[in-house]
């Protein structure tokens, strides 16, 4: 019988000990920032401000978007997703009125107006739909980047 080869021996994983916790580290202090405690009633209103003025732009971006797909789609004579792209901005443009300050709230009403207008023709009077659709678009653009 020949010899056997004997297993090679495996080595055990060594085991580290958990590091044990003695203290809790220190928060890195923030320069120029507030300890905590109560918040600046006068600095909560100017962020809030800040944060409605963002919001208002972003619905006015979101509507153009949906304007240009409304052109894209008079492009190749698709109506009915010209109404959906007009009503989706209509809705965009009043999610934008609620969070606009006082000096926007005149040019965005006039957006939904021009919007109720627009998605009344569509069907009726296209044509010259496509100009009247981006200048529109252009306008609200302007104003979202007024408020950005």
């Amino acid at each position: 019988m020949p010899p056997t080869a004997a297993p090679a021996p495996t080595r055990q994983p060594t085991r580290t000990p958990a590091p044990t916790r003695t203290s809790v580290p220190p928060r890195p202090a923030i320069a120029g920032s507030a300890p905590l405690g109560t918040p600046d009633p006068d600095e909560l209103a100017l962020l809030r401000r800040e944060m409605e003025r963002l919001w208002s732009a972003y619905y006015l971006a979101r509507a153009a978007n949906q304007i240009a797909d409304a052109e894209a789609a008079l492009q190749i004579n698709n109506f009915d997703h010209v109404e959906q792209s007009v009503t989706a901005a209509a809705a965009s443009v009043n999610r934008a009125y609620e969070y606009s300050a006082e000096q926007e709230k005149g040019p965005i009403s006039e957006f939904r107006a021009q919007l109720s207008t627009l998605r009344e023709e569509v069907r009726v009077r296209p044509e010259g739909m496509d100009q009247r659709l981006r200048s529109l678009r252009q306008r609200m653009l302007s104003l979202a980047d007024a408020g950005a």
